[in-house]
């Protein structure tokens, strides 16, 4: 008897357990704004004034404003790495020039500071 109850305790235990998968996911900031209509929808139909859905409301709120700062800062952190490629590319082509005396590929030098 003990070794059934077990089994079902230990079922029901795994079926309450988060879904690691859902914890990696990420919802962005369309699937949020989805979510709030439906639950103003929610809220509106409501025969007893949508209070209980307030809480949910408020959260998802919370979390679209996160979603939307974090999609600036990714934003920003875009911005910066294309101005400091630019600004490598451009410190590389300074800082080891190639003097050119003719067009073939023979009469093209290097600056001896960078030959190896």
């Amino acid at each position: 008897m003990t070794r059934v109850a077990d089994q079902k305790d230990r079922h029901t235990a795994a079926d309450r357990a988060p879904d690691r998968c859902a914890a990696e996911r990420t919802i962005d900031a369309i699937a949020l704004e989805d979510c709030l209509d439906r639950i103003a929808q929610a809220i509106s139909s409501d025969p007893a004034g949508g209070a209980a859905y307030l809480p949910i409301y408020e959260r998802l709120e919370s979390e679209l404003r996160i979603a939307q700062l974090r999609q600036v800062t990714w934003d920003s952190v875009n911005a910066r790495l294309r101005r400091l490629t630019d600004r490598k590319a451009g410190q590389s082509f300074e800082a080891h020039p190639v003097a050119i005396r003719g067009t073939h590929p023979d009469h093209i030098q290097a600056d001896p500071c960078c030959a190896p």
